[in-house]
């Protein structure tokens, strides 16, 4: 202990990479409400409660109490501070302790001299040994154990944000779907009316069979479109149970609530790239493996020099047990011993290669790591935005179309109109509504898209 102050520390001293050489702004801004307060990553770790829904609110409390990917994470985490605590044992004295009694008889034909047949030995001590780590061997062990601690609590970081965003997702496209199948319920109705309307004509010979025969096969095509929307609500809904750790039966009920509206988008945080290179933890993991490949180098290295270890025994021996306890019974040993190898045959040379080469691995993916975090945030922002041009037309036709069809009741109330163009028009008016409610979930996901893309929420 006294020679550790001196120890040296073989390998390189880690120092973190710096964001300099990336972008310090998007490309383009979200077209979507910011609040100010961004910058402060704390009031962004709930930001879907923003939404106001009690029933999201509710499935991601049961997601991050009970999702088998977050308990994984979780077990892993154990692991590696378990491997942390592990290498950092091997820095303490190393202590054993023994026990041994024997009792030997000599063959006769040996007995010098004469008389003596046998004899009796009791033994009582302990042995520790302690490395002095002069290259920093240890040292670097234990660095590297630190840094993959880290990355693994990124990880389990990571792993819940990706839980939140897809229970979120899935909400959102459970709701997208139930709010189709009531569309869906309203077009039959139409279509019904159609069907009769279009019989009626063709039996009192005001028209051909082809209206009646359209009729019909659209009333088939919606029954199939009623049966895929069906199995995809079904589906949606084991996949949220999946992600809550349960089985459908378990949430069908407070998924079977049908809400007028979609959840409406909250504002998004204000957040610049080196703020979003903070907050992700992929990126945070990434950085920290790069730490344990630097450390890692270090242990590598230190191991093509002698190891020095420092052996304690203390104990007693004597032939008779009764004098096992006093003070002439009582021994010890201290020493200093060196161990090498001479000649490995280039192994731990190839080893120093490897560590150095996993570094360079490493440093790859931490960049490759930032190139992809900043492409899922210009993705969604695109996709964001794409989608509220697209809700803005839709909703400019939706609205054309609701003042089409008041005018068409208007006419018809009048007798100006006949009531099938009516109809018509109403489906129309369905079948744009289905659009622009298309249009409205997509917007809300690639927020949340954008919520997980700057690492909020965990």
């Amino acid at each position: 202990m006294i020679l550790c102050p001196a120890c040296r520390m073989l390998g390189p001293d880690y120092v973190a990479p710096t964001a300099q050489n990336y972008p310090q702004q998007w490309t383009q801004h979200a077209a979507h409400p910011v609040q100010q307060d961004g910058k402060d990553r704390t009031a962004w770790q709930q930001w879907w409660r923003g939404f106001n829904d009690p029933v999201l609110n509710q499935l991601l409390e049961q997601a991050f109490a009970a999702n088998q990917d977050m308990a994984i994470a979780a077990q892993r985490m154990v692991q590696a501070r378990a491997q942390r605590d592990l290498v950092a044992s091997r820095r303490q004295w190393q202590v054993g302790g023994q026990i041994d009694l024997k009792s030997q008889r000599s063959a006769k034909a040996l007995q010098d001299p004469p008389g003596i047949g046998g004899s009796q030995s009791y033994r009582l001590g302990l042995d520790a040994s302690w490395e002095i780590d002069v290259f920093g061997r240890q040292r670097r062990a234990l660095e590297a154990a630190d840094a993959e601690l880290d990355a693994f609590m990124a990880d389990q970081q990571t792993v819940k944000l990706l839980v939140l965003a897809e229970v979120a997702n899935r909400y959102i496209e459970l709701r997208r779907i139930q709010q189709h199948i009531q569309l869906a319920q309203q077009e039959q109705k139409i279509l019904a009316q159609l069907e009769t309307f279009a019989r009626k004509s063709y039996q009192q010979g005001l028209a051909s069979r082809l209206p009646l025969q359209q009729a019909e096969i659209e009333k088939q095509i919606l029954q199939a479109k009623q049966a895929q929307l069906a199995a995809d609500e079904a589906e949606t809904g084991h996949a949220i149970a999946v992600l809550l750790g349960g089985f459908s039966q378990d949430i069908q009920q407070s998924l079977q609530q049908n809400y007028a509206q979609l959840p409406q988008l909250p504002p998004l945080p204000e957040t610049v790239p080196s703020q979003m290179l903070q907050h992700r933890p992929d990126i945070r993991a990434a950085e920290r493996r790069l730490a344990a490949a630097s450390a890692q180098i270090g242990v590598a290295d230190a191991e093509r020099f002698p190891r020095f270890v420092i052996p304690l025994s203390l104990g007693s021996a004597a032939s008779h047990f009764a004098d096992l306890f006093s003070a002439d019974s009582i021994f010890a040993a201290l020493g200093l011993a060196m161990q090498s190898h001479i000649d490995d045959g280039g192994g731990k040379q190839a080893k120093l290669h490897y560590a150095e080469a996993e570094y360079r691995i490493q440093a790859l993916a931490y960049a490759q790591g930032i190139r992809v975090a900043f492409q899922d945030v210009e993705d969604h922002i695109s996709h964001l935005n794409a989608a509220k041009q697209q809700q803005l037309q839709l909703q400019l036709a939706f609205t054309q179309s609701s003042q089409s069809l008041s005018q068409a009741k208007r006419l018809y109330q009048r007798g100006l109109r006949p009531y099938h163009s009516v109809l018509e028009l109403s489906r129309q008016h369905i079948l744009l509504q289905q659009q622009l409610l298309n249009s409205e979930a997509s917007y809300v996901q690639q927020g949340i898209g954008l919520y997980k893309a700057f690492g909020m929420g965990w």
